[in-house]
């Protein structure tokens, strides 16, 4: 018998068969009971493309003031992290998904927190 990963159970659920997205992570909130799936795009597109302007919003996901910290790009619209949060760290946290070259071509980052 072949054993599964939690992971592709959750890819196959989630994803169509033609996706540029995988499941590479997830985790479980019992007291919540909630599950927290961390999708990757497979593409290297967002690893070696340049950014200069950016964007750090903020998004409820539930009521009582749970929220996720969302870094995109500004001229074309595509998210290229979230995270948990809405604070300083997880501010930090967003950066560090973006290379040193990258980084250094930013130009401006537009914030509303």
């Amino acid at each position: 018998m072949e054993i599964i990963e939690e992971k592709e159970i959750l890819g196959k659920i989630l994803l169509p068969l033609n996706s540029e997205w995988e499941v590479s992570g997830v985790e479980t909130d019992e007291s919540k009971e909630e599950i927290f799936v961390r999708l990757r795009y497979k593409v290297d597109y967002i690893e070696n493309e340049e950014y200069y302007y950016l964007s750090i919003d903020e998004k409820a996901v539930r009521k009582g003031h749970e929220y996720i910290s969302i870094l995109s790009d500004e001229q074309t619209g595509i998210v290229i992290e979230v995270v948990a949060g809405r604070d300083m760290e997880s501010a930090k946290k967003l950066c560090k998904y973006m290379n040193n070259n990258q980084i250094e071509k930013v130009k401006t980052v537009c914030t509303d927190m």
